[in-house]
């Protein structure tokens, strides 16, 4: 069953940083430590509100993701 905010990650291409955690399974932490470090691509409007791409996610993910062995 997809919680409220896996389904607005499906209608929407562009997300929260919250929203960007739930759709990979992890802390919303991990989502902007990486937009602070400059590794995950994102958009700043204004002086607080962070939005990404689910395209950059998707591209994020698959860079920092294991070869299967």
């Amino acid at each position: 069953r997809a919680t409220a905010a896996e389904a607005s990650v499906r209608e929407s291409s562009w997300v929260t940083p919250r929203e960007a955690a739930a759709y990979l399974g992890v802390g919303v932490d991990t989502i902007y430590e990486a937009c602070a470090a400059a590794d995950l691509k994102h958009v700043k409007l204004g002086y607080r509100t962070i939005r990404l791409r689910r395209e950059w996610i998707d591209l994020w993910a698959e860079k920092h993701a294991n070869p299967a062995e």
